[in-house]
């Protein structure tokens, strides 16, 4: 009986943390639905910053009738874009400063493939151990 209590356990568990992983991942993206503005924005250098030396592009565009000037809140360890390049991103109207860059989001695909693949096997593996499917 203290072996089927466990693996009830481990499959809950596992099936809570597949949810968690699976529901952060929804949340992002319904987050970055709110970003609807499209401008073309000049990379006007890389700072380097943080703890670990990572770059950060720094995004000038026009918005909202004003000119902004944005630091990415993502760090890399090389420069994924080059001073002077165009690029395009979206912000929240009403709060320009807010922005989403498509091409910094397809660096952290990867890890997007990791975290969906994870919370899928998770979920998976705990529902079976619950269940019963699968041996512990």
């Amino acid at each position: 009986m203290e072996i089927l209590e466990n693996d009830v356990f481990r499959g809950c568990l596992f099936a809570v943390i597949g949810i968690i992983v699976l529901a952060s991942l929804q949340l992002h993206r319904l987050r970055r639905a709110r970003y609807t503005e499209k401008v073309t924005a000049i990379i006007t250098h890389n700072c380097c910053g943080g703890s670990k030396g990572a770059y950060q592009p720094v995004y000038e565009y026009h918005g909202e009738g004003a000119n902004h000037r944005v630091v990415s809140r993502w760090g890399h360890r090389s420069r994924i874009i080059e001073d002077g390049a165009e690029v395009e991103l979206y912000y929240i109207p009403d709060r320009p400063e807010k922005i989403y860059v498509p091409i910094e989001a397809k660096t952290f695909l990867i890890y997007k493939i990791f975290f969906l693949f994870f919370g899928l096997a998770s979920f998976l593996m705990g529902t079976g151990l619950a269940l019963g499917l699968i041996d512990g």
